[in-house]
């Protein structure tokens, strides 16, 4: 185990952080401390999309790891300020990315597709949905930054304007 790792149990039990979910539970006690520490990084969709069709290409959303360590994107939620039908057929595949920091392409952190099968299925406003994590994407490395996109599937449909809150954790 890291340093931080060690940290973080000993501080679980220090605090009596650990007798919460389990007294003997050294992972449950390191989960308690990393979500103290966890870092949030909001993120505001301003407007509806104007058509169903409209797609939103890799747009950097204004946060740069501005840290010396790794982050990870471990989770991230999607509050939509109307509701979101969802299609198998026409659908919306809204995306949070990682770079490089090496003017690589942008890799998938973060996914909601608004389909009925395997996807959000159909999405009620001012009601928080998770994104499914893609580990591969989700490491941020020092100066990195996050990425947002919006692709369309058929006729698409409307993403509506909300907010969005992405969860990083520092590595290990």
């Amino acid at each position: 185990m890291s340093l931080l790792g060690t940290l973080k149990n000993a501080m679980g039990g220090t605090l009596g952080l650990g007798a919460i979910p389990a007294p003997s539970d050294p992972a449950a006690r390191a989960a308690l401390v990393n979500q103290m520490l966890d870092i949030t990084v909001p993120f505001v969709k301003a407007t509806d999309d104007a058509m169903a069709t409209d797609a939103t290409a890799n747009t950097k959303i204004g946060w740069v790891n501005p840290y010396d360590f790794d982050v990870y994107l471990v989770g991230a939620k999607y509050s939509a300020n109307g509701t979101i039908t969802a299609s198998d057929s026409a659908f919306a595949t809204i995306t949070f990315k990682t770079d490089d920091n090496a003017a690589g392409t942008p890799a998938v952190a973060a996914t909601w597709a608004t389909t009925i099968t395997g996807g959000t299925g159909n999405i009620a406003a001012h009601v928080s949905v998770n994104a499914v994590i893609t580990r591969a994407g989700a490491r941020i490395v020092p100066g990195a930054g996050i990425w947002f996109n919006i692709a369309k599937t058929g006729a698409g449909v409307v993403v509506r304007a909300g907010t969005f809150t992405i969860r990083l954790q520092k590595a290990e």
